[in-house]
This record gives C-alpha cells, structure tokens and sequence, in this order.
C-alpha cells in the first residue's frame, strides 16, 4: 500500500509531464499507424523487416521514458541488494525469453565482435595460419573479445547475453559499494537515485536488453578503478584504470586529469605514487600488448587515429564531424587539441577534489567534443550521474529531458522513417559527394546534435545553485 500511495504521489506531481508526454506518444503512434503500412509495403522483405524492428525499438525506447518521472522521487530503498538482485533477475529472465525466441537485435554486431575475437585469439595470438581482421580494436577490447570467444565456443546468442546480464549486476554492485564511501560522504539517499537511474534509464534499458553491448565490462572495471582512486589506492587505480584507457580512451584522459590536480594541488606524495603507479601499469601493458600484436600495436597507437570516427554512419555523428567537410588541413586534430585544452581548463580552473564530479565532468568533455558519438556512449555515464544525482537534482534532471527523453526519442524515430522511406543505405555518409538525400540527412543529424549538447552540458556539474531532493 505504501509502494501505490508513493507511486500516486509521484504520478500526480508530474501530472503534467505524463498529460503532455502522453499525447506525444499517442500522435507518434498515430502516425505510424497511418502511414507506416504503406511505406512498407513498397519496401523488400529484408529492408521492411530491418523497417519493422527499427519502429519497435524506437517505440520501445519511447515508452521507457513514462519511467522516468520515478528518478529522483522514489523513497528509500530499505534493501538495496534485494532491489539490484531483484532487478536483475526480472531483466535476466526478460532477456532468456527474448533469445529463446529468437530476438535479438544486435545479432550483427555479436557475429562481426565474436569473429573478430575468434581471429585474434588464433590468428594473433596463437600465429595460426589465417587472414587478420579487416579492422581493429584497441587491445584490451580485443583480449576482451578473445575471452569471450574462449569461454563461449559454441557462439551461442544466449550465452553471450548471460555474460552481459553478470556484468550488468555486477556494475550495479560496484554502484552499491561507492555509495557506501565514506570518503565521498553521499547523501543517505544517493544509493536509491543511482540504482533507480541505474535501473530504468532508458538508454541503459535499450542498449541491455537489445544489444548487450560490451561496454558493460568496460563500466565494470571503470568503476572499480574509481573505487580505488576515491579510496588512494594508487597501484590498483592505475592498474585498472591504465587497461581501461586500452579499453576506451575516456579513462585516459582521467589518469592525465588526476595527474594535473596532484600538480595542481602539490601533493608530491599522490602524485609520486599514482604517477610510478601508472608508469609500471603502463609498461606491463605496453610489453604484453607488444607479445601478442608486435610493431603492429605501436603504428596502431601512433596513428592517432581517434581523431575521426571510421564508421561514418548519420547516427554516430558529433557536431566535430562536421569539420571534415571543411577540407582544412589538419583540421582533424582540432576535437582531440580541444578536449585536451578543456580538460586542462577545468582541472587547474574547476577541480577541489577528485571526487564523482570529476569523474563525470572528464568524460563529458570528451563526449562534447568526440567527433564520433551515439547513444551508446552515454551507458558510461549513467552510474556516476546516478550516485551524483542527489547533490546536482535540477540541472541532471534538464540533462535527461534534453538528452535521454528529447535527443533520444528524436535519435529513435528520425532514423526509424529514413529507414521506412528505404534511405536506408544514404545513412552511411562517408561517401557523400552532395547528394541531396545524404545532404538531408546530414542536416536532420545536425539537428539532434543540438538537444545531445544541451544534455551534456547540464550534466556538467559546475558550479551553480544546487537544489538536493
């Protein structure tokens, strides 16, 4: 009774989101009704199914978002491991009936990764006579990936899957235990906005339940590096966080990040510690990478190449992106000279501590300027803006409207009705050369952008007026 009257008292203080939302929802649903079947209909079987489940995933991402009025509002959660093993278990059993009947739409992506660990494991690793992979991940990524394929030789979707669900709970673990802090000195109500956050964030819902992406393992070991550094433990930070920058390169601009705050603040005792720390992580590294991949790993490094995305498709596009179209000599080196600039600005300008702020506010300013960005991307934040939530409630809720409920949805059905006028193909722009389709689409994508950098923005957490729940 108490779960209903909570769940009454929050529908009627967002009585006018849900009167709103809802009849956007209802006309979006009109319009598919009325129109879709007929474009369909004109499409070939393989691209009207492509068609079909792109409107669903669009339509599903969209209902998600009636749950997030219970961000920020809900009481305490008396038992917050009975609640993430709870949750986990609902998702866990959600996901088994999805395979077993035969649904899952990242399907694609599972067989392209799984291949590609297959060949680095016995190709690159064991010299096994073999063609290499067309293109290439960072190593810890792609150890990552021949792991999988070791402990999965079946390539089975579920299995996979399965996997996905464990790290899944274990980041929600990891959420558990930092809130637990005492360094941080959070809020006794932080845990229950980071698990509610954690739990029903549409972008996080979306990207487990349909495509188990493997960023999750990546979050996973991200937040035990966190851990360790909140808690100055400097050989075991750097050594997680040091594989996680050979993971996805966000971490390392957390490891300079920190390394400028020790400079900045003159604590030659951290500084000394984590710098040697991630030194000898780093050489490790650096030396089993140089075993298995050879000069090969080096030329990969030298090349920079995270400058300009490789898979040009519209929805991956940032506003830097753009710049490319300028044909500027070395204009592409201009996003990584500004983040790098930015990040400098703000740790001698901004950064007191190193605290979730920090954490937070490093990776946004990658996301700001990195030319290549989706939706996707944002599954990296979602922990830390949760457990933040609490001390930054009014400008993270103008985060999620802009980016999760605005840019989301806007990500969702603009790319679902290209797809259903069978522009399908023109998403790839890499090879533009002005059609006016492409040239469109372009255009529609530039407009996303927009509501993308608001969201980023506000969650920023510079200082302003602050409001707790």
């Amino acid at each position: 009774m108490a779960f209903l009257q909570d769940l009454k008292t929050i529908l009627k203080m967002h009585k006018k989101f849900y009167i709103v939302y809802t009849n956007i929802f209802i006309g979006i649903l009109i319009t598919y009704a009325c129109f879709a079947p007929s474009f369909l209909s004109m499409l070939g079987s393989d691209s009207a199914e492509i068609a079909f489940s792109v409107i669903g995933h669009a339509l599903t991402y969209s209902t998600f978002i009636f749950l997030y009025p219970l961000i920020g509002n809900t009481p305490g959660i008396k038992n917050p491991k009975r609640f993430l093993v709870l949750a986990f278990c609902i998702k866990f059993e959600i996901t088994v009936i999805m395979d077993l009947c035969g649904f899952f739409p990242g399907y694609n992506n599972f067989i392209e990764d799984y291949e590609y660990g297959k060949t680095y494991f016995t190709v690159v690793i064991l010299n096994m006579p073999g063609v290499g992979s067309t293109f290439y991940y960072p190593p810890a990524c792609s150890l990552f990936w021949a792991f999988l394929y070791l402990v999965n030789p079946w390539r089975s979707t579920l299995v996979f899957r399965m996997e996905m669900m464990i790290f899944d709970l274990a980041i929600a673990w990891m959420i558990l235990k930092i809130s637990q802090l005492k360094e941080l000195n959070l809020p006794s109500n932080a845990i229950t906005s980071a698990l509610i956050l954690y739990t029903f964030s549409a972008i996080q819902l979306y990207v487990l339940l349909f495509y188990q992406k493997p960023d999750y393992f990546e979050v996973f070991l991200t937040l035990i590096g966190v851990y360790y550094t909140i808690k100055k433990r400097w050989m075991i930070s750097a050594f997680v966080l040091m594989f996680c920058g050979f993971y996805k390169i966000y971490t390392f601009l957390w490891i300079a990040g920190m390394i400028l705050f020790f400079i900045k603040k003159k604590d030659w005792k951290s500084f000394r510690s984590f710098i040697l720390s991630t030194l000898v992580s780093g050489f490790c590294y650096v030396a089993i990478f140089y075993l298995i991949e050879g000069f090969f790993f080096f030329e990969n490094l030298l090349r920079f190449g995270w400058h300009f995305t490789i898979w040009e498709a519209a929805f991956n596009l940032n506003w830097s992106y753009y710049l490319k179209y300028l044909n500027v000599p070395f204009i592409n080196f201009l996003p990584p000279i500004l983040i790098l600039v930015v990040l400098f600005f703000y740790v001698f300008k901004k950064v007191q501590t190193i605290d979730l702020t920090f954490f937070i506010n490093s990776t946004v300013i990658t996301l700001i300027f990195y030319p290549s960005i989706n939706l996707n991307y944002m599954i990296w934040l979602v922990p830390f803006i949760g457990l933040n939530f609490v001390s930054h409630a009014d400008q993270y809720r103008k985060g999620l409207l802009s980016l999760d409920i605005v840019h989301g949805n806007m990500d969702m059905h603009i790319f679902a009705w290209v797809i259903l006028l069978g522009y399908a193909s023109d998403i790839d722009v890499k090879s533009f050369s002005g059609e006016p389709v492409i040239l469109v689409i372009l255009l529609l994508r530039a407009m996303m952008i927009v509501p993308l950098l608001v969201g980023l923005y506000f969650f920023l957490g510079l200082p302003r007026n602050k409001k707790k729940i």
